[in-house]
């Protein structure tokens, strides 16, 4: 019986990540042939190499970058999760052509000037690749030989992206030094846009509290700010003394208040705000406002 209510959920899922992935396609393609292409504007290695191979050879662009796409794709089968990744890959890659091509021509360039083209294209393509990551999936170009890099050189990935879309230095040759600056602005916000949309804004704070008064600490974001509180024992390595290490999470907003009122309580002890990008959960619930059934 669990197996049978299992399955609806599991192909739901499957729809949802589908649909994620038509979606995320098209924008970058719209991204593509709307603001990025008309302008000569590489926002990555795949997109700087199917520009070219389409001025030396008169490719269609999508087609180009499909054929640029096809090594990424095989070693993604082989390292990275074999048809799983192939099945998901390929097809975002195939929306991505399918779609580039068939609208090429079918959109009047919105703007001449190129840093609007950068900004604009960086931002819908990042809404584009964010969805498709959120769906897990993946376009088969640069980022999947970034991860197998990763694997291999243990290096952090960040870095290894900066590396592998260095292509984008090779339109400079072809289309302008000007163009590579902007395709750098346009890789810049295309980061920042996927990552956003697959994080979410960092609107979760963290709070450390190493202290010798757990008890009145805890109480006080206990009852004042109704946060959860998780506590361990520790012990300082250089000092040897006991202590107890407090830790719980709030909202953005209410940073200021903890850190007062921690203080307030405990002068001397050891506070610590970090970011995080999800919590669930640590919140105290009014017991008059949610009486015990």
């Amino acid at each position: 019986m669990t197996s049978n209510h299992k399955k609806p959920r599991v192909l739901a899922a499957d729809v949802w990540d589908v649909g994620l992935l038509f979606a995320g396609g098209c924008m970058v393609a719209v991204s593509v042939n709307l603001f990025l292409a008309p302008a000569r504007i590489p926002d990555g290695t795949m997109l700087s190499l199917g520009m070219i191979a389409q001025h030396l050879f008169a490719l269609p662009l999508g087609t180009a970058m499909l054929v640029m796409r096809l090594p990424g794709l095989f070693f993604g089968f082989r390292y990275l999760g074999r048809w799983p990744f192939l099945l998901r890959t390929g097809f975002t890659a195939l929306v991505i052509t399918i779609a580039i091509d068939w609208s090429a021509g079918r959109f009047a360039p919105v703007s001449a000037n190129p840093i609007l083209n950068a900004l604009y294209g960086g931002a819908l393509s990042g809404l584009g690749m964010g969805l498709i990551f959120r769906g897990r999936g993946n376009t088969g170009g640069t980022g999947v030989y970034a991860r197998i890099l990763q694997r291999v050189t243990g290096w952090p990935l960040s870095q290894l992206y900066l590396v592998v879309d260095s292509g984008i230095l090779l339109s400079g040759f072809f289309f302008g030094w000007e163009a590579v600056m902007h395709g750098v602005l346009a890789l810049f916000v295309s980061g920042m846009v996927s990552d956003y949309v697959l994080e979410g804004p960092s609107v979760v704070r963290t709070a450390t509290v190493i202290t010798e008064q757990p008890d009145a600490v805890g109480a006080a974001i206990l009852h004042e700010l109704r946060r959860g509180v998780t506590s361990w024992r520790g012990s300082g390595m250089f000092s040897g003394r006991e202590c107890t290490v407090l830790y719980c999470t709030v909202s953005r907003s209410e940073v200021e208040i903890l850190r007062r009122l921690v203080l307030r309580t405990d002068p001397h002890c050891f506070l610590v705000i970090g970011n995080a990008q999800q919590a669930s959960g640590g919140v105290v619930r009014d017991s008059a406002a949610h009486p015990a059934a």
